[in-house]
């Protein structure tokens, strides 16, 4: 993967950690 591509992807990926962790674990 493109290093171009992981740095647009990273905020993304921030956000979904963020948002992860205040799911209920039972939908995982």
């Amino acid at each position: 993967m493109p290093i171009a591509t992981m740095l647009q992807m990273a905020p993304v990926t921030t956000s979904t950690l963020r948002i992860i962790p205040t799911a209920p674990s039972v939908q995982f």
